[in-house]
C-alpha cells in the first residue's frame, strides 16, 4: 500500500513541479527579470543584518535567509518566498501589508533586499508554488506607505516585549489538529491548559492589553493616505 500511495504522491509533486516551472517562465519572461540570489543570508555568512530604525531611533535588527531573489532589466529587485498550500490566508495584504502583525516577512525581506544588494526599489511576493495554490502570488512593491505601517506595527509589538505583554493568543479552535489555530505546531502546546481561550478572555480588558488588542483584533484595512502623509512628513523632519 505505502509503494502505491508513494507512486501517487511522486507523480503529483513531479506534475507541481512542472507546473511550476511553467508559471517562473512566464513570470520572468513578463518581468524581464533574471534569478540573482538564492537562499540571500543576512545577519549569516558574514552578511549584516538588516537594520530597521523606527521612529524614535531605536534599531532593531533581522537575521534571516530570502529563497530568491530576481533582477529585473531596470534594476528592481523581487523577493520571491515560496509557499504550499492554497494560500487562503494570504489575500489580505491589500487590505494591510502586515496584517495586523502577522506578515512580517515581506517587507522585511524587501528592506534585505534593499540593504543587502544596493537597489533603490524593491518588492517581495509569496508564491505558491503548487497546482492547491494556483502558482499565485501575493506581495507587493515596498512603498512608503507599506514600510511606515510596518515600522509603526513593529513599534507596537516592541514596545510591548519591552513592558513585559505576552498575552496567549491561540486563535480559533482547531478541531482537525485537536487543539487552537496558532498552537497546531508549537511544541508546547501540550503544557499550556485545554482551556486557554478562556484564559485569554478573562484578562482581554486588562489595560496592560489595550494596545495589543487595538493591533490584534483590529480591522483588516489601513489608510495608505495617512500613511503615506506621515512619511512624507517624517522625511521633511
Amino acid at each position: 500500500g505505502r509503494s502505491m500511495l508513494w507512486e501517487i504522491h511522486r507523480a503529483a509533486i513531479a506534475d507541481d513541479l512542472q507546473g511550476f516551472l511553467d508559471a517562473d517562465d512566464e513570470y520572468r519572461s513578463g518581468a524581464l527579470a533574471v534569478p540573482d540570489h538564492v537562499e540571500m543570508p543576512f545577519g549569516f555568512d558574514g552578511r549584516d543584518p538588516v537594520h530597521i530604525e523606527l521612529g524614535d531611533g531605536r534599531v532593531l535588527e533581522f537575521r534571516g535567509r530570502a529563497d530568491r531573489v530576481d533582477r529585473s532589466l531596470d534594476g528592481t529587485l523581487t523577493v520571491l518566498d515560496y509557499k504550499t498550500g492554497k494560500g487562503l490566508d494570504y489575500s489580505g495584504l491589500d487590505a494591510d501589508p502586515v496584517v495586523r502583525g502577522q506578515r512580517l516577512q515581506l517587507p522585511l525581506y524587501a528592506e534585505a533586499a534593499r540593504q543587502q544588494l544596493g537597489a533603490t526599489e524593491a518588492r517581495a511576493y509569496y508564491w505558491f508554488a503548487t497546482r492547491a495554490g494556483h502558482y499565485a502570488r501575493y506581495g507587493y512593491e515596498l512603498d512608503e506607505p507599506r514600510r511606515a505601517r510596518f515600522e509603526s506595527v513593529l513599534m507596537e509589538i516592541v514596545d510591548g516585549i519591552e513592558a513585559g505583554v505576552f498575552p496567549a493568543e491561540p486563535g480559533a479552535a482547531n478541531w482537525f489538529f485537536g487543539t487552537f489555530d496558532n498552537c497546531a505546531f508549537c511544541e508546547f502546546d501540550a503544557l499550556c491548559p485545554s482551556d486557554r481561550e478562556a484564559h485569554k478572555d478573562a484578562i482581554a480588558g486588562a489595560p496592560q492589553l489595550v494596545r495589543f488588542r487595538a493591533l490584534a483584533d483590529g480591522a483588516d484595512g489601513w489608510d495608505a493616505d495617512a500613511a503615506s502623509d506621515a512619511a512624507s512628513d517624517a522625511a521633511s523632519d
